[in-house]
């Protein structure tokens, strides 16, 4: 299977043209997909209509590895079909992803690829943004970069729930504890380096608290700047897959309370997490 490429984005974005990527079994075409989500960490397929279970199979051969795929419904409705209301924890949630985020962040074993199938959409709003964290390293000063290289920021899902006012408010079987990931991500097949931020990120190990926070805040404020950030304005069947170890994303809003969006994520574990260097 061949991927014709046109580029988006000539930095970290490109739209992929291929026959229908749910009949895809052959190895060597994800191998290759490998290989272009390397130059292009964010590649977006139009018209890729997906049963759940396709997802995850597709998801599955995208890793390598059977039974390591975490799936979720990124949906503003109930099990009944109707819009969640303000109090349901699974609103919050689904809130939470309003704020620039990396998925997978919290945990031990962070994700590498995730990757959405677009369902029902609202007439207005709802795009995904998703910010180039390699772009964001390469522009800082060497001075910075030197400072970076050898730190270390706690990401927990706590702070961000903080950051929202929902403290109180989770789901009940979700471990929201935090965990330490270094702050510079080395990518040994590209040799490149990039920023590893999320707004999970609470603390940097060995800062005081306050100034670590500040840090944090002006390293996401500059890997945001409108020049790293594509915006993702959905079509129904739309696949979009990303390389959350050197990008960071986040949805933006709409009216929730009388429209629908309802979208299929499948996450991979990156079990080989790189260590700055």
């Amino acid at each position: 299977m061949s991927v014709t490429l046109q580029v988006i984005n000539p930095n970290f974005v490109a739209e992929g043209r291929a026959g229908p990527l749910r009949e895809i079994s052959d190895p060597d075409a994800f191998r290759e997909f490998v290989e272009i989500l390397a130059q292009f960490p964010v590649l977006v397929f139009r018209d890729q209509p997906f049963t759940d279970d396709e997802q995850i199979k597709f998801a599955e051969r995208l890793s390598g590895r059977s039974g390591h795929v975490f799936f979720s419904r990124m949906t503003n409705l109930d099990d009944d079909k109707r819009t969640l209301k303000a109090d349901d924890f699974r609103r919050v949630y689904y809130l939470s992803t309003r704020l620039w985020h990396t998925d997978g962040s919290c945990s031990s074993t962070p994700s590498r690829f995730s990757m959405l199938s677009a369902k029902m959409l609202p007439g207005k709003g709802g795009e995904t943004e998703f910010a180039d964290m390699r772009g964001a390293y390469d522009s800082l000063s060497e001075d910075m970069k030197i400072e970076l290289n050898s730190m270390c920021a706690e990401h927990s899902r706590a702070y961000s729930r903080h950051l929202i006012g929902a403290e109180n408010v989770d789901s009940p079987d979700e471990t929201i504890g935090g965990v330490v990931q270094p702050l510079i991500y080395l990518d040994r097949f590209t040799g490149r380096k990039s920023l590893y931020l999320s707004s999970n990120a609470t603390k940097i190990i060995g800062l005081p608290l306050p100034d670590g926070r500040l840090l944090l805040r002006d390293l996401i404020e500059h890997a945001t700047e409108r020049r790293f950030v594509y915006r993702h304005e959905w079509r129904v069947n739309d696949f979009v897959i990303w390389d959350n170890r050197v990008t960071m994303h986040r949805a933006r809003p709409y009216d929730d309370e009388s429209q629908i969006r309802d979208l299929r994520r499948a996450t991979t574990p990156d079990h080989g997490m790189g260590i700055s260097a």
